[in-house]
């Protein structure tokens, strides 16, 4: 009687085997998906505390803000700095389109920094790019923007 059900055993181990690794990589993909959006969050609020503390349009603040180490994102391969926006804004949460200059400098009273349109791309499911554009941003009050008082010295930014 053994001889008819030896093949069943190799049929269920591969009909359980197959979807125990669809589940382990769809957590494994959530798990990523979850990090880099966690990641982004503290990249705007990383990006935002740098703002408000050096100089205007500072180009090293996108950079902060994406994790850039030797020209690349450590979060994800596709991030970039153009997804990154430091908007500065005057007290009723109104952009100012020319921060740096005097008359508009003594307007600023936050600073926003946003990283928009940015969408992971799946690594372990192939042509499973339907996850949604994710837009973060972290807004502060502003403090120094880069200026200091000469006995202080510098701010590194």
């Amino acid at each position: 009687m053994r001889t008819n059900h030896q093949g069943m055993v190799t049929v269920e181990f591969v009909m359980v085997v197959g979807v125990f690794l669809l589940i382990l990589i769809a957590i494994i993909e959530f798990g990523r998906v979850m990090f880099i959006y966690n990641a982004l969050e503290e990249g705007t609020r990383r990006g935002v505390r740098l703002a408000t503390v050096c100089p205007i349009n500072d180009p090293s603040l996108a950079h902060v803000a994406i994790f850039d180490e030797a020209g690349g994102s450590l979060i994800a391969k596709d991030l970039t700095i153009n997804n990154v926006a430091v908007l500065y804004m005057d007290q009723n949460g109104n952009q100012i389109q020319t921060p740096a200059t005097p008359e508009n400098k003594v307007k600023i009273r936050y600073v926003r920094v946003r990283i928009d349109n940015y969408r992971p791309s799946a690594m372990l499911i192939p042509y499973f790019n339907s996850l949604p554009y994710l837009n973060f941003e972290s807004t502060l009050p502003r403090e120094s923007l880069g200026y200091s008082p000469p006995q202080n010295g510098d701010v590194a930014c």
